[in-house]
């Protein structure tokens, strides 16, 4: 065997290449030309897409695009609820029967999430060995990236695989993960990641009340796009009125993109909202005081008027007396 000391002297000379996944994944070509050998009608689009769904995982490759959906077309875009079997099958059998049984069921319950980190894993798998298990995972096996400073993530195929079978084995478990998961990161000031997470958890007054903590601080911040999916995802979800400030920054949102109709609509299910729960919380008085300014329904002078208040009532809103 040769030691650590002399691989490092090999490396320093020039002699020694580490290859890692990223060196043998197969680019789109090479997929295509494997495809071929097998299916000699599969195009270099649909190639591309699976390799790129795989990322240029060969066996991955192989795998999925020996799996047929009804239409007998290879399976394309992979979604936890449709991975192929013997996909399943093979990672199940020589990618975890690999690992210790605390590293495979580490990896089974953090395929809920999209990325990992010590602090985040702890707190959503309710564990406190996270920081080790990453460490040994991040070295030792090949499905398992590191990323920025003390975040990893699962090769997609993996994470899909582990989390399809723990939907199908424990679902009240994802859910608690994905809650837990949105808890963590709205402590931590990420509220996209935790939206996303508890909207997958399917707790829908849990995430109104996430999205209206951060709809106003959001707004703030110029990303109506974002207020508007929460908007969307509200409605769809029968979430209205849902929560005072979401629906008060959804109607900020619309008054300030030009789009009067919608403002008063949410408006309206605000102060329908405030009238059947007897609201009286002093920020949502003072962005509805704002929401009268940006409506400009009196004149420049009341909408001054307006927005000298809000202050007053909000010290930090964002206001436009310019």
């Amino acid at each position: 065997s040769v030691s650590g000391t002399q691989l490092a002297r090999l490396r320093a000379h020039g002699v020694l290449v580490d290859l890692g996944a990223s060196d043998l994944a197969l680019t789109d070509a090479e997929a295509h030309t494997l495809l071929l050998e097998r299916d000699d009608s599969v195009t270099a689009d649909r190639s591309a897409r699976l390799n790129a769904a795989c990322e240029g995982w060969v066996t991955g490759l192989l795998l999925t695009a020996a799996a047929r959906g009804a239409d007998g077309e290879p399976v394309g875009g992979i979604t936890s609820l449709d991975v192929p079997e013997l996909l399943d099958e093979y990672i199940r059998n020589e990618v975890l029967a690999q690992l210790s049984s605390a590293e495979a069921e580490f990896l089974l319950q953090a395929s809920v999430l999209k990325t990992v980190s010590a602090p985040l894993a702890d707190a959503a798998l309710d564990r406190t060995d996270s920081g080790q298990l990453i460490e040994r995972l991040c070295t030792n096996s090949a499905f398992v990236t590191r990323l920025r400073a003390g975040w990893c993530r699962l090769h997609d195929l993996l994470r899909l695989a582990l989390q399809a079978r723990l939907e199908r084995e424990h679902p009240a478990l994802v859910t608690r993960i994905r809650s837990r998961a949105a808890a963590w990161h709205a402590d931590q000031g990420t509220p996209e990641y935790a939206i996303h997470y508890s909207m997958e958890s399917g707790l829908r007054d849990e995430t109104v009340a996430l999205m209206g903590r951060f709809a106003v601080a959001e707004f703030g911040r110029g990303r109506q796009a974002t207020i508007q999916g929460w908007m969307d995802w509200a409605e769809e979800e029968g979430a209205v009125p849902g929560d005072p400030l979401l629906t008060l920054a959804g109607a900020m949102m619309a008054a300030l993109t030009g789009d009067p109709e919608s403002s008063e609509r949410w408006a309206a299910t605000q102060r329908d909202g405030a009238r059947s729960t007897g609201s009286s919380d002093p920020s949502v008085q003072g962005y509805r005081v704002l929401l009268d300014a940006y409506q400009c329904r009196r004149g420049s002078e009341v909408m001054l008027a307006d927005a000298r208040r809000a202050r007053e009532l909000v010290p930090f809103c964002l206001l436009y007396t310019s």
